[in-house]
């Protein structure tokens, strides 16, 4: 520490002690009613400075409650804010509720609705498919009788069919004496017309035609030769010249175009139990050729006369028995 500073500290405590000093002397001479005024005085001062110790912290407490009256205020506006808020949302809140509640409303309208349609869609779909089933069962009924029928009349058309098969065997043999006959008429009338014609190289001889289909397969024709007396050539045969439109009859034909006509039912019949190769094509196109002349025609006559023959048959052997026919005739020969 400095003098200086040691002085002016020495100094005020002189000045204090000749202050109490100076007080106490002063005291001691005043009477009892200024000594009392002076402890009056002494209290309020000392009072005075309690309520300045309490004005000032009660200035700093007003200070504090106005900032916090201010943040208070700002709360307030605020909340005041978020308060409209709250009612503009409470208010479009309650609409978006009534409108929901009014659709809940007709949704809920509509499922019963729906559910009634149902209900009733339910019950005529349930009708509707015992309904389906009794005429599914009716129709079944009817199919299983109609079917015990069908299955009678494939048997009986079994039957048929093989009685037909049966008769074919028979047909091809008629056809094969009827080729025989016809040989043995053609030969009959060469030796009559001239007898150079009776010769060694004639192919018309009855003992040759009759040995001509010994040794041949079941199930199949013998296949046709040509010889000299054949188509087109001998001396007792005829060309013969297809007219159209124009009616043949079997009566007015000479041996050898009838024996043409027997070729050509051999030929086809031959044709429809062979595959259809090449090499099976006919040895004499030129005579399948002009025999196709006649054939056109006589096979008309011979649907003719199966279509008379078999209208007082019932209609299934009538159709078994075209299918028979339609059997025997093929094609004609490209």
């Amino acid at each position: 520490m400095s003098p200086r500073s040691r002085l002016q500290k020495e100094a005020h405590a002189q000045l204090m002690e000749i202050k109490r000093n100076t007080d106490e002397e002063v005291v001691n001479r005043l009477d009892v009613s200024t000594k009392r005024i002076l402890q009056q005085n002494r209290r309020l001062a000392e009072d005075l400075k309690l309520h300045v110790q309490e004005t000032a912290e009660l200035q700093k407490q007003k200070s504090k409650l106005e900032e916090e009256a201010k943040q208070l205020r700002r709360d307030l506006e605020l909340n005041e804010q978020q308060i409209g808020e709250y009612a503009k949302d409470r208010h479009r809140l309650s609409r978006e509720v009534k409108d929901l509640q009014g659709k809940v409303k007709n949704l809920e309208k509509s499922l019963s609705q729906v559910a009634k349609d149902f209900e009733r869609e339910k019950e005529r779909l349930v009708s509707k498919a015992k309904q389906d089933m009794q005429d599914t069962e009716v129709e079944n009924t009817g199919l299983r009788k109609l079917l015990k029928i069908k299955e009678k009349e494939h048997n009986k058309i079994k039957r048929l069919a093989q009685d037909i098969i049966s008769q074919r065997s028979e047909v091809e043999q008629f056809f094969l004496e009827a080729l025989e006959e016809v040989r043995d008429q053609i030969a009959r009338e060469r030796l009559k017309s001239s007898s150079s014609a009776a010769g060694p190289s004639s192919t018309f001889i009855t003992e040759e035609s009759s040995t001509h289909f010994q040794g041949r397969e079941p199930g199949r024709l013998p296949q046709i030769r040509g010889g000299a007396g054949g188509v087109g050539g001998g001396a007792g045969g005829k060309n013969f010249s297809y007219v159209p439109n124009q009616k043949v009859d079997i009566k007015d034909l000479v041996w050898e175009d009838k024996e043409r006509v027997l070729r050509i039912l051999f030929a086809k019949i031959n044709q429809s139990q062979m595959p259809s190769n090449s090499h099976n094509q006919p040895d004499h196109p030129r005579q399948e050729q002009d025999l196709d002349l006649l054939d056109g025609r006589l096979r008309e006559e011979l649907e003719e006369e199966t279509r008379v023959s078999s209208s007082a048959s019932s209609d299934v052997p009538r159709r078994m028995s075209m299918r028979g026919t339609a059997s025997l005739r093929q094609p004609d020969f490209a």
